[in-house]
């Protein structure tokens, strides 16, 4: 894990002091660990110099300082080599030999392919029962129109992810439902994958493993792509709700057929985000 994400852990250090040196400009990474000996180690000193000020000064050796001599040091100083060749982990593994050379289109869940409540409703298509810390409960899913299609044809020309920010045992019983024999669906990714702020969840692609100049991703949430705007195709929302007069001509929606338009001119492109753009401006597509 980068310094950068261990903000969210220790968010009042000063991490510019940790991470450059102003006379050899060089980084350091610390793990949290490490940090949390440092403290420690720092409590040790105080209270161990208190209690050996009445002793010779040929006895005052420490336990603290037989710790420092035995512990491994606190941190790593990485020379330039080092540097260049570290890379943070990454979301997904190698691709698939059939998958191999195609691009990565990310899909969102909720409000993008489907739309699902706690309440029946007379439209839903399935209903998953789901069970998390002692707590039973269903959920009524609509899919949305053409959604079997889309699947179909978005497995033949691309590595298909979903990309969510829901919770894994929610969103696998539905994917379960949607493509049982994992023939559709190359990889699933969860809230955990996501970055959380204040403004939501965001979706860094740069960090899925894959060339960025392969990679799209499908979403009705302009905050959850907000990161890589170039590689996105704005869904519009898509909500099921009995008796709202805003949601009675859902049967109407044709959005995933728009989208599946746009799929076809970018699965062979060498830049995404270029072809996009002109894509975009040609459609004049909108984020929501």
């Amino acid at each position: 894990m980068s310094l950068i994400n261990k903000r969210q852990f220790l968010p009042d250090l000063d991490f510019e002091f940790f991470s450059q040196d102003n006379d050899s400009k060089k980084r350091r990474t610390i793990d949290l660990n490490i940090l949390t000996h440092l403290f420690r180690l720092d409590d040790q000193i105080e209270t161990t110099e208190s209690e050996n000020k009445s002793q010779p000064i040929n006895k005052q050796k420490t336990e603290t300082e037989s710790d420092i001599e035995s512990e491994t040091p606190w941190f790593t100083i990485l020379d330039e080599d080092e540097e260049d060749s570290y890379q943070p982990p990454k979301l997904l593994p190698f691709p698939s030999l059939d998958k191999e050379g195609k691009i990565t289109l990310c899909l969102d869940l909720d409000q993008t392919l489907i739309s699902s409540s706690f309440t029946e409703n007379k439209n839903y298509d399935f209903s998953v029962e789901l069970s998390d810390q002692g707590k039973n409960w269903k959920v009524f899913v609509t899919k949305r129109p053409y959604l079997d299609e889309f699947l179909q044809e978005c497995s033949q020309m691309f590595e298909v992810v979903v990309f969510t920010a829901s919770l894994s045992y929610y969103a696998n019983s539905i994917l379960d439902y949607l493509d049982p024999e994992n023939e559709l669906i190359s990889h699933r990714l969860f809230r955990e994958s996501c970055s959380n702020f204040k403004d939501g969840y965001l979706k860094d692609l740069s960090i899925l493993g894959r060339e960025m100049d392969r990679v799209a991703i499908v979403d009705d949430t302009p905050f959850a792509y907000s990161r890589n705007e170039r590689n996105a195709i704005p869904a519009k929302r898509f909500f099921v709700q009995d008796n709202n007069p805003k949601f009675v001509n859902w049967r109407n929606d044709r959005e995933l057929l728009k989208i599946l338009q746009i799929l076809k001119k970018i699965q062979h492109a060498n830049n995404v985000p270029n072809v996009l753009g002109k894509v975009k401006k040609k459609m004049h597509l909108t984020k929501n």
